[in-house]
């Protein structure tokens, strides 16, 4: 599967939304080699992690999808200048139904299944996923995804 299709797919795709919700969503990737992965899974992925960062960015914020090769593993960074997430909230946000409290984010519907398929899906394919946060300044969910082998010459 080559992501960046999928990636610069998804940005085109949502790109209306965010300009219409005043916020400025960018893209760069970089020696992002094939991995052996669903398409569709991760296009259910990148699209939760993106819609999420436009979804909890205010008006004037900014998303940034970042990828790059680190050797054996792809790095797909999801970053937003959003509400942020309080430290002793982020160890549950993987969970099953939980969703982050706060007067900033009560517009925001959702079940809170999101991350949870989203972290299955991602370990599913030999993946992890980790998250930092500072409230009020932004989130950055970073995703490794390890990369098909390349045969030996």
């Amino acid at each position: 599967t080559d992501l960046r299709h999928i990636l610069g797919d998804l940005i085109a795709l949502m790109e209306p939304r965010a300009k219409s919700q005043g916020i400025e969503l960018t893209c760069s990737l970089e020696e992002l080699k094939p991995i052996h992965a669903d398409p569709k899974s991760m296009e259910e992925i990148f699209n939760n992690l993106i819609s999420n960062a436009i979804n909890y960015s205010p008006e004037g914020g900014k998303v940034r999808v970042t990828g790059r090769g680190l050797g054996d593993y792809l790095e797909i960074k999801v970053e937003d200048t959003g509400v942020g997430i309080p430290p002793e909230e982020l160890p549950k946000i993987f969970d099953k139904f939980y969703r982050v409290k706060h007067p900033k984010t009560r517009k925001v519907t959702g079940t809170g299944l999101g991350l949870a398929i989203v972290k299955g899906a991602i370990e599913a394919h030999h993946g992890t996923i980790d998250v930092q946060s500072v409230p009020d300044k932004g989130t950055t969910f970073r995703v490794l995804l390890p990369v098909m082998p390349q045969p030996s010459p």
